[in-house]
């Protein structure tokens, strides 16, 4: 992680590194920063915990939270990709929101990383997969039209959140880019309650939303463009 100094001149934005740090562990690309202390999703298995908790200056201070349990027997090293997700924050209400990737199941967090809500999104559906085996190390083994798919991408409001929802698909032998662009988002507030369910009329990888102009705009990864929907 690396921190910037931003200069703005007459005729260019100069941009200037002044500090950077590396964390202990593998981190996912979620990372809530509140006050001095940054809240991670990890793959790590020592502590084996939902989120690891750093310093301002990169330390490893603690590790909070646990995994769902769906009553699936697991090895850690396999729970942390079966329970991988996304992350995002709020800070004027002080919580975090964080949904599944092969689960459909959205998890409500305070600013310290206590779980307040767990809520299910359209379909129900719980991880299915296979664990494999590379040299004695057990790992969650992606088994074609057996492994649904729910949230893929997050935006969020300090009133609402919008999630990209792979609607429990499954994938395809020989899909590529198009298994991984979905029309379907879900709209909740910051309890957890559901509010709308949308059906977008082109399918795309990621979303990002203007909230005063209600505008949700999609990246399509194959066509290289970016697209609008009112909303």
């Amino acid at each position: 992680m690396k921190r910037f100094l931003f200069d703005i001149k007459s005729d260019a934005i100069v941009i200037e590194e002044i500090e950077s740090m590396t964390f202990m562990n593998p981190i996912l690309s979620s990372v809530y920063l509140r006050n001095d202390q940054f809240y991670t999703t990890t793959q790590a298995i020592v502590p084996f915990s939902r989120f690891l908790v750093y310093s301002q200056e990169g330390d490893q201070m603690s590790g909070v939270g646990d995994y769902p349990d769906y009553g699936i027997e697991m090895p850690s090293m396999v729970a942390v990709d079966v329970f991988s997700g996304q992350l995002i924050s709020n800070p004027q209400k002080d919580k975090m929101v964080l949904a599944y990737e092969y689960t459909d199941l959205i998890e409500i967090y305070d600013e310290k990383a206590n779980l307040l809500k767990r809520i299910h999104g359209p379909h129900q559906f719980v991880p299915d997969f296979d664990i494999g085996d590379r040299s004695g190390t057990p790992y969650m083994k992606r088994v074609f039209n057996k492994i649904q798919h729910a949230y893929k991408s997050l935006a969020a409001s300090e009133k609402l959140i919008f999630l990209l929802y792979a609607n429990g698909k499954t994938v395809k032998p020989g899909e590529g880019e198009t298994s991984i662009h979905h029309n379907k988002v879900l709209a909740i507030d910051w309890e957890g309650n559901p509010l709308a369910f949308y059906e977008l009329d082109h399918a795309v990888t990621s979303i990002a939303v203007d909230w005063k102009k209600r505008i949700i705009y999609g990246l399509d990864r194959i066509e290289s463009e970016v697209y609008a929907f009112p909303f």
